[in-house]
């Protein structure tokens, strides 16, 4: 079930406006360090620092393939933490995705030609992703 997880995190990376912040976003959900991630690539503490602050620029695919690479092999070292619990759910959540910059509930709303089905939700909320549950397959 890893290969799934490898493209979402390839995948979420590479499509982000701010792919510095995705993968910060990523190494905090395996609770790693910065040094511990970059020893694990070979690189200094200063190239995460820099992707992550935004003061590289994006990272190449061979950068994302390293870096996916990395955790991957980090989780596994530690468990498969994140890997059991993606493929805990990966049947009943065909998608999800988290957001750099989040939108109002509203503009997500009307992107996906969405409908409100509850007045309690602040339309004006900022969401800063989602996630799709296939309830049919979780009951």
């Amino acid at each position: 079930m890893q290969f799934p997880l490898r493209e979402k995190i390839a995948g979420e990376i590479a499509l982000s406006e701010q792919p510095g912040k995705t993968m910060r976003k990523w190494r905090e959900e395996l609770r790693i360090s910065q040094t511990d991630l970059a020893h694990h690539m070979r690189v200094s503490p200063s190239v995460i620092s820099d992707y992550e602050a935004g003061r590289r620029t994006s990272p190449g695919i061979k950068t994302i393939h390293r870096l996916v690479d990395a955790l991957i092999e980090i989780d596994q070292r530690t468990g498969q933490k994140l890997s059991k619990r993606f493929e805990e759910y990966s049947d009943v959540i065909p998608s999800m995705r988290d957001w750099s910059v989040g939108m109002r509930a509203v503009d997500f709303l009307r992107r996906i030609d969405g409908k409100l089905l509850t007045q309690k939700l602040n339309t004006r909320r900022v969401v800063n992703g989602y996630t799709v549950i296939d309830s049919i397959k979780r009951n």
